[in-house]
């Protein structure tokens, strides 16, 4: 699966900066507890030698009644971080952030959560500021960052009440929000509690930018958006120490994280080489299932053996990267997490073959050839979409293997197939899955992978293989789409690296947020043609602007270099298309010049943080 950097442009090029007019200290609506005012003017003796930012007072403060520390409560800072910082730590994270999922979670924390590096972000203007800020409500000269990261909540995600530590006044927490727009109805409060009450001790709205800093003795619970929100509630959490061994022991467990990760990819595959002995296959042959145009579906129970099965299970649920897209567009599967994975790794494993000979059982072709490997993670409340796989004029089929064990039909989580993509199409089957269950269907036949029951609080994998006819259009296609992907980025890069200091940032950010509401409601319109024949989008009002927001001007010195790396792919590209090797051999170089890309350019956003 190739990095959605086309979501991340979109997303980047909506930047601006606003500088906040702080509110006044004086907005406190806690009934039952103390409200004061934070003398933010003394933070210098809390960070003697450290540069100094001017804080706003807090717009609320609610002390806790249970203990005898000082600084005990909570901290509503709503103008710390201009829209600026804001948006170029959002640029950062998309680039930069590796997501994975929480798989025992027992204390019901966010279920998606990308790590990042305490000792960078510390030495970055945005981490200087966060923890002068923590400094001053701790009244502490020795705290320091000892985590961050970023969490995703999504509807009905079972989180509950966190206690961050047993005794007040020795960490400290921080919560930064990040949705730019959060209304009334969209819930995903954050309610704190002291230990032993359960009434409140303050609940406060999301809202963007605003920062909440918190004694970690009191519990936090992050309520979940309303189920009517689409997408994620995603917020930076930051948690501070006055324990110097704690704040080195949180910098070394990072390392060995990305390490392990490191190692675990690395040798995922390569535990799994690949054998020249073949299967029967026609004895794990279970059904097959037919549309009204011929399309076919096939249905195979254990090809695989349970041990490379559990390999794949594990790694994407210990060590996977995910790439989160919650953009709502025409086209989308809706399918918010996947994990994505080399395609020559996979093919030098035992796996493949397997693949292929089903493909070819399938087909009564042989020379498929996948272009797109990734897992496929649902959950019990997202909301997936019909779509297909490829478009009319493209041969395609898509494997798909079902990796949790014990399921039941009382958990749902089906794999639906269906004549057409409009509203009032008639189901063709569904599967249900299995473990180590696979189904192979031609890609242009529209499918759905339905969410698991309320009852499966889990996560539904499937392991999805998309086959090209043959080698050479599956490397074409590898190849053009990671030049697209490629290209985003650098756009998407160069206008924050370029822009983000200019004026017209701000109402450049304006128009390009309005333009995306706006095309959100576009397709909801599109979406509603399907069911109501003869209603066009050619009538409805579009938002427009007076000019391109996303395009770097032809004058910019920047674009002359994105515009001479556009040319030298796409002429690449052209010469080598017909020359197999020649596309592997070059993709194999490109790549890893794509991911030094990617690298360079969260360096650089990560220095203008």
């Amino acid at each position: 699966m190739m990095i959605n950097i086309l979501w991340c442009f979109i997303f980047f090029s909506r930047l601006l900066s606003i500088d906040g007019h702080p509110e006044s200290s004086e907005a406190c609506d806690a009934k039952n507890h103390e409200c004061t005012k934070l003398n933010t003017e003394s933070s210098n003796r809390y960070l003697p030698g450290f540069q100094m930012f001017p804080l706003p007072k807090p717009s609320r403060v609610y002390k806790t009644k249970n203990n005898n520390s000082s600084t005990a409560g909570l901290y509503v800072f709503d103008n710390i971080f201009n829209l600026t910082s804001l948006l170029i730590l959002d640029s950062y994270h998309q680039v930069a952030a590796k997501w994975r999922y929480r798989t025992s979670n027992e204390h019901g924390l966010p279920p998606w959560v990308a790590s990042l590096n305490p000792s960078m972000m510390s030495s970055t203007q945005f981490g200087r500021r966060l923890h002068q800020v923590a400094a001053s409500v701790s009244e502490s000269t020795t705290i320091k960052l000892s985590e961050i990261e970023l969490n995703i909540v999504r509807r009905q995600d079972p989180i509950k009440v966190v206690f961050g530590s047993e005794i007040a006044g020795n960490e400290f927490t921080a919560v930064l929000y990040m949705n730019e727009i959060w209304r009334k109805n969209d819930y995903g409060d954050a309610i704190f509690y002291e230990k032993g009450e359960d009434m409140p001790l303050a609940s406060i709205k999301p809202k963007h930018g605003r920062l909440l800093i918190f004694d970690s003795s009191i519990g936090f619970l992050s309520r979940p958006p309303s189920v009517n929100f689409r997408a994620g509630q995603v917020f930076l959490v930051a948690r501070f120490s006055t324990n110097n061994t704690r704040v080195e022991e949180m910098q070394e467990r990072f390392e060995a994280e990305a390490e392990a990760k490191e190692i675990n990819t690395k040798e995922l595959f390569q535990n799994m080489p690949k054998s020249d002995s073949k299967i029967d296959i026609g004895n794990h042959f279970v059904t097959k299932h037919q549309s009204s145009s011929g399309k076919q579906i096939l249905v195979f129970d254990d090809l695989f053996l349970s041990e490379d099965l559990e390999k794949i299970k594990h790694h994407v649920l210990n060590y996977g990267s995910y790439y989160y897209d919650d953009s709502f567009d025409f086209e989308s599967d809706n399918v918010v997490w996947i994990a994505g994975f080399s395609v020559d790794e996979f093919v030098s494993t035992r796996l493949w073959p397997i693949v292929k000979q089903v493909a070819s059982f399938s087909s009564g072709k042989d020379d498929w050839f996948p272009y797109d490997i990734s897992c496929n993670m649902i959950r019990n409340a997202d909301s997936t979409r019909i779509h297909e796989d490829c478009e009319d004029d493209e041969e395609e089929w898509t494997f798909l293997l079902y990796l949790n064990s014990d399921w039941s039909p009382d958990y749902y989580g089906e794999t639906a197939f269906f004549e057409t993509k409009y509203d009032d199409s008639d189901l063709i089957s569904t599967v249900l899955p299995k473990y180590g269950r696979a189904v192979i269907f031609e890609g242009i036949i529209p499918h759905s992978a339905r969410p698991p029951s309320p009852t499966f609080n889990g996560a539904r994998l499937s392991f999805a293989v998309k086959l090209s006819v043959n080698e050479n259009v599956a490397r074409n296609k590898i190849f053009s789409q990671t030049i697209v992907h490629e290209l985003g980025l650098h756009q998407a890069a160069l206008n924050i690296l370029k822009k983000h200091d200019k004026p017209e940032f701000e109402s450049s950010y304006v128009n390009s947020l309005l333009a995306n509401i706006d095309e959100q409601r576009m397709v909801d319109w599109r979406l509603a043609e399907y069911s109501f024949r003869g209603v066009t989008t050619d009538n409805i009002v579009q938002y427009s602007s007076d000019e391109e927001e996303d395009d770097l001007g032809e004058d910019d010195e920047d674009y002359q270099v994105y515009k001479e790396r556009k040319d030298f792919l796409e002429n690449l590209l052209n010469k080598i298309e017909d020359d197999t090797d020649e596309l592997k051999n070059h993709f194999d170089e490109y790549w890893k010049k794509f991911m030094n890309f990617e690298m360079e350019y969260a360096e650089k956003i990560l220095k203008i943080l």
